[in-house]
């Protein structure tokens, strides 16, 4: 009986995550969902509020990257995509990190501060904008924005290997109009 049980617990999680992995792709055309939390490399008492940078007269690209301290490629992610932001911000590129670990507290705070992200940090405590942006359960997962607010692309997991691919699609995203 217990391999039984075993057996179908593996096979619900496995459905569970190829649903979700299926919704996430099914938010590439739609608006982007908006969302309001505390800033957590900020001032206190400031927040985030995305539909300032996707309002209808906005010129921001957004990505919206979803990370937490244990995700190994996170490590590898963040940095690449605030110095990609650093240089196309006169274009109008912007990036949101959204902390997915439970609790924030200094070990996040720490990750932050060592890989220099001026970008905002929000903690998302209640995994409210995970689940608007269909958050598949995989880390790094970043959802690529384009000035019209509608998601363009998504990724799941990353390697250097891939800046030059992502590197194209920000610069895809810039460029739609």
């Amino acid at each position: 009986m217990k391999v039984f049980s075993k057996k179908v617990c593996f096979l619900g999680f496995f459905v569970v995550l190829m649903l979700n992995t299926v919704r996430a792709d099914d938010l590439i055309g739609r608006k982007a969902p908006i969302f309001r939390l505390p800033i957590q490399n900020a001032s206190q008492g400031e927040r985030f509020q995305m539909d300032d940078w996707l309002s209808a007269d906005s010129q921001y690209a957004v990505v919206v990257a979803f990370f937490a301290t244990w995700c190994a490629p996170c490590w590898l992610e963040l940095p690449f995509l605030q110095s990609v932001t650093d240089s196309l911000y006169d274009e109008g590129l912007r990036v949101v990190f959204v902390s997915v670990d439970n609790p924030y507290g200094a070990e996040q705070v720490k990750m932050v501060e060592s890989l220099e992200l001026t970008g905002p940090v929000i903690h998302d405590r209640l995994g409210i904008v995970a689940r608007r942006f269909e958050f598949p359960g995989t880390l790094p997962y970043t959802v690529y924005i384009n000035k019209k607010g509608v998601v363009s692309y998504i990724s799941t997991g990353y390697t250097p290997e891939m800046n030059d691919e992502l590197l194209e699609k920000i610069n895809s995203i810039l460029n739609q109009s």
